[in-house]
């Protein structure tokens, strides 16, 4: 026989026997979210490691701008998927794209300060910004930009008749392209102006052919091609528009 004292006990202990159940699954949750997050962690110091790596191996890849970039910066680009070909060829380019555009605030910066200080006129050459830059750079990064007219980038004006920008692209299907002046920065793709030529091109040839209705496709405009160099740009716009 229970004692009165122990039936009273009861729902105390009723109560204390939910609080450990509730603890009990609140600690698994905690130590479940735990272990999520370590996988995660795992996983996205795995994904920069393999990123890191694949520079090493194919060093033609690698920029001197990437000295700029952080191991945030380095986990950002290593989010995507980069179990194919055409992902890891994105995630390079994104960390590449980040590192110059850590540049492109410098350089505008830069650019800004010799303007000022020259009557708002353009260096004739690139090394003459080195002075204006608040920390030293690394000369190797600055061989890679150039001073160009404007026109040389039409998708992107600026207000100013020359125009700081790379070079040349590492990777010209998914690199973009960086237009620095002295009042601001626009970003573009190195193949933009190109394609949208060879597609404008395209498309008026299949409206002629149908009525003026425009394609419902893009891929209608391939039988439109008419030489390598249109159906160059018409592969590249393809690849830079697929899917990772």
């Amino acid at each position: 026989m229970y004692k009165r004292q122990e039936l009273r006990d009861l729902p105390k202990l009723r109560g204390e026997l939910v609080r450990l159940r509730q603890d009990s699954e609140e600690l698994s949750r905690v130590e479940d979210t735990a272990s999520r997050s370590e996988l995660v962690a795992r996983d996205l110091v795995e994904r920069v490691s393999a990123l890191k790596d694949q520079f090493e191996i194919s060093p033609e890849f690698w920029i001197p701008e990437l000295g700029l970039v952080t191991e945030e910066d380095w986990i950002v680009a290593a989010t995507g998927n980069m179990d194919s070909e055409i992902g890891l060829r994105r995630a390079m380019s994104r960390i590449r794209g980040i590192a110059e555009n850590r540049f492109g605030e410098m350089a505008g910066s830069a650019l800004k300060g010799y303007w000022e200080a020259h009557n708002q006129q353009f260096p004739n050459d690139i090394q003459e910004l080195t002075e204006f830059f608040d920390d030293p750079l690394d000369k190797t990064i600055l061989d890679r930009w150039t001073i160009a007219d404007s026109k040389t980038v039409e998708s992107v004006q600026l207000g100013t008749d020359f125009i700081l920008t790379q070079k040349e692209p590492v990777d010209g299907v998914f690199d973009t392209r960086l237009v620095i002046g002295p009042q601001g920065r626009g970003i573009t793709s190195f193949h933009s102006d190109r394609t949208s030529e060879v597609l404008a091109a395209l498309s008026r040839a299949y409206q002629a052919d149908h009525g003026g209705l425009a394609p419902s496709d893009p891929l209608d405009l391939e039988p439109y091609i008419r030489n390598p160099a249109e159906q160059k740009a018409f592969d590249d716009w393809r690849l830079s528009h697929s899917p990772e």
